[in-house]
């Protein structure tokens, strides 16, 4: 259950020491995406892709735990099969990219973004037909693994420079803050305040 009195902590967390986008991430609170629960974890909310019904949530931890881990996993009764976390509209994307988080899926979409590229969604799991598709998953041997075995339904194979995404995303960051310059304005929300940006998210 959503713990309004922990979403602070998390929203920082993930903006902070994740990097992720904060305009991001509260449209994606806004919509009911991702929230608190009473362990200080990030929920995210996974969804069949055509009715859009929840299915399921994955969680990530904010709190270290004492061997400085923190928890992943997926909340009790979650339907892998059903539908995962996404950002993007997925019936109408041109691309879908294929990952293995939420975090990651926030990350890439974020990159893409600031690449120019519109029209295009990330999710957690496969389930769509897109005209193209795309997988993401992290740079190691699980990820080449899965990624060799979706090439019979036809996924292309990407890989970020780091082990994920996210990875990506926080280097993306440092060398901006190094050379003293904002990310380019191709983000819808670059120019705009949260609350009154045209949103990636909305159907």
């Amino acid at each position: 259950q959503p713990a309004p009195e922990h979403w602070q902590h998390v929203r920082e967390h993930l903006t902070k020491a994740r990097a992720l986008p904060p305009a991001y991430i509260d449209r994606l609170h806004e919509l009911g995406d991702l929230y608190a629960d009473a362990k200080r974890n990030a929920v995210f909310v996974c969804r069949d892709p055509e009715t859009t019904r929840i299915t399921g949530a994955e969680i990530k931890g904010t709190v270290p735990r004492p061997d400085g881990s923190r928890f992943t996993g997926m909340a009790p009764g979650s339907r892998k099969d059903g539908g995962g976390f996404r950002v993007g509209d997925i019936a109408k994307a041109a691309t879908v990219y294929l990952v293995e988080s939420a975090i990651d899926a926030i990350s890439l979409f974020k990159l893409r973004q600031d690449a120019g590229e519109r029209g295009h969604a990330v999710v957690s799991t496969a389930g769509t037909t897109p005209a193209r598709r795309v997988c993401a998953f992290d740079n190691d041997r699980a990820g080449d693994e899965a990624a060799h075995k979706l090439r019979r339904h036809k996924f292309e194979r990407m890989k970020p420079s780091g082990k994920d995404w996210n990875d990506d995303l926080k280097a993306a960051r440092d060398q901006s803050q190094a050379g003293g310059r904002e990310t380019p304005p191709q983000d819808p929300f670059a120019t705009s305040e949260p609350d009154t940006a045209p949103s990636p998210f909305d159907p």
